[in-house]
């Protein structure tokens, strides 16, 4: 049975969003609209565009909800980092291969009421400009009756370059509105998930400035 409740899963996740937050705000600056779009129980899945890897730790700091988040596996290799990653409620999926694993685990989060933050690209954009996403996540929004909810995250691009000379770099987030593709128990076709989740990616391009949807520029037209 889906949650109706916005239920407290791990007790580390508001101390150390509070500790997130303190921390991306020493080198960035982060303008965040539409926040309060955000649903305030019920199982919803965040997805963002993926330019930097550090995108996932502002979509998880902005959401006031708890959240957990689908992280390339590659990062639990890193000592210590491995270990925050997953206090604060990411796990791996190891995206060159069919994740049964990370699947399973990412319908449980929903099933129970939870959010999910995923980045349906599944690989970094290394200039911003938006790629074709894959329909990861609206199978996994259609097994459980998950809404969907589009984040665009712009300005992360060059904040390296900032860092070096100890400026913070201005970072915008847009929510848009949360929409429901419905629930069923089998599997869209390849033709009919890809085409959900273009709808879900224009949906995205839509907040973004028109220079960065790529291969959705027509988004907002």
């Amino acid at each position: 049975m889906v949650a109706t409740a916005n239920a407290v899963i791990n007790r580390w996740h508001s101390p150390l969003k509070r500790l997130l937050r303190f921390l991306l705000g020493c080198f960035l600056r982060i303008e965040v609209e539409g926040r309060s779009l955000v649903p305030a129980v019920g199982p919803l899945v965040v997805y963002f565009n993926h330019s930097n890897w550090i995108d996932p730790l502002v979509a998880a700091a902005v959401v006031d909800r708890e959240v957990t988040v689908l992280a390339k596996a590659e990062l639990f290799r890193v000592p210590l980092v491995g270990q925050l990653l997953r206090a604060y409620g990411v796990f791996p999926i190891r995206r060159e291969e069919g994740d049964l694993r990370a699947m399973k685990t990412a319908l449980g989060v929903l099933n129970r009421g939870s959010v999910l933050v995923a980045a349906p690209e599944g690989t970094r954009s290394s200039d911003g400009v938006l790629q074709r996403g894959k329909p990861g996540i609206v199978h996994m929004a259609a097994r459980t009756g998950a809404h969907l909810q589009p984040v665009a995250i712009v300005g992360v691009v060059g904040y390296t370059e900032n860092l070096k000379r100890f400026r913070k770099t201005p970072v915008q987030v847009t929510f848009g509105a949360p929409y429901h593709i419905g629930r069923s128990s089998s599997r869209p076709s390849r033709d009919d998930g890809q085409a959900l989740v273009d709808d879900a990616m224009v949906r995205l391009a839509a907040l973004m400035p028109p220079e960065l949807r790529g291969v959705y520029g027509d988004a907002g037209r």
